[in-house]
């Protein structure tokens, strides 16, 4: 229990050692929508994708991440090449739900989303957006009645951050060969503020910063190698720093793994049914001072891919 209350107290009230503030994801590079919302005028399918990530299995109280996400391209002409559509412009809407769990503490939000794709140079172009929504941050008193001292309020009643409003922008400059995007949420309601007017302004919501890029190499007609990186900044912390290597055969089957540097390594495979259906499966191992109590972490990701009645040929993938 002593371990929990520090892995908790840590991961959601101090965010300077972990910068865990936010859900962790293992998958986003199988579903990068999770954290940019500009990638939602980027495929030439409905995209409908919905996710489990269980963390640090066999911690009591380890983090529980289940989300669902929806987006697709407004005013889009499909043709089967890219660059026969370079010169329009078009839109992209989309929805994330998630709801995240860690011991007492729950967090939940929805967001919407809205993006604008343009040309940028020649078969490369610029998508836009910003996701819009509602978050809240709550936890159960219920949770810490073995604590001896239970005369701090926030231990001793449930308490609930209310209704805040979310702001999370994004930027995705891509092609058929390379990618790179900037993410930034937690832009506006930074203060914590409990129900409870003794456990006001105990920390605050803290920025969060992604920047990422990636080649796609294709070794031949049917498979395709993207290593890319991933950094994040969280203010008050250190960067986190992702290398991953994305292994794509013929948009039917793919893997790769992911390290996290000093933090974490994970390996991941998927598969796509009846051009349809899509699943991945992800496995992390830890490498901080907390692999010594959990046996990994597991992520697993359901997908649907609605095409438009007019495409013949599958849709590129950018990363």
């Amino acid at each position: 229990m002593k371990l929990l209350l520090n892995v908790i107290l840590i991961c959601i009230f101090n965010y300077t050692i972990l910068g865990q503030q936010e859900q962790q994801y293992s998958q986003y590079l199988i579903n990068p929508f999770t954290i940019n919302p500009a990638v939602s005028s980027t495929e030439d399918y409905i995209d409908v994708q919905s996710g489990y990530r269980a963390q640090w299995n066999g911690l009591e109280g380890s983090p529980k991440t289940a989300y669902a996400t929806a987006y697709k391209t407004l005013g889009k002409p499909f043709y089967h090449l890219h660059h026969a559509h370079e010169h329009k412009n078009w839109h992209g809407i989309g929805m994330h739900i998630y709801n995240d769990q860690t011991g007492p503490i729950q967090r939940n939000a929805l967001l919407l989303a809205y993006s604008y794709n343009m040309p940028l140079f020649k078969k490369t172009r610029l998508s836009f957006g910003s996701f819009m929504g509602i978050k809240r941050l709550k936890t159960n008193s219920d949770y810490w009645k073995d604590i001896e001292d239970n005369t701090d309020i926030l231990f001793s009643q449930d308490q609930s951050s209310g209704v805040k409003p979310e702001i999370q922008l994004g930027a995705v400059m891509y092609s058929e060969n390379y990618f790179f995007t900037l993410a930034a949420h937690n832009l506006v309601a930074k203060n914590i503020k409990f129900s409870s007017t003794e456990a006001q302004g105990i920390k605050d919501y803290k920025t969060h910063l992604f920047l990422s890029g990636g080649y796609i190499f294709r070794t031949s007609e049917k498979v395709k190698i993207t290593p890319s990186v991933l950094m994040k900044y969280v203010v008050n912390a250190p960067i986190s720093l992702d290398l991953n290597m994305k292994i794509d055969h013929n948009s039917k089957y793919w893997y790769g793994t992911s390290a996290r540097i000093k933090e974490s390594v994970n390996i991941f495979a998927g598969v796509r049914l009846k051009s349809l259906i899509d699943i991945t499966y992800a496995f992390e191992w830890s490498l901080s001072k907390l692999n010594s109590h959990n046996s990994g972490t597991h992520e697993i990701i359901l997908g649907l891919r609605l095409k438009h009645p007019n495409i013949v040929l599958d849709p590129s993938r950018y990363w």
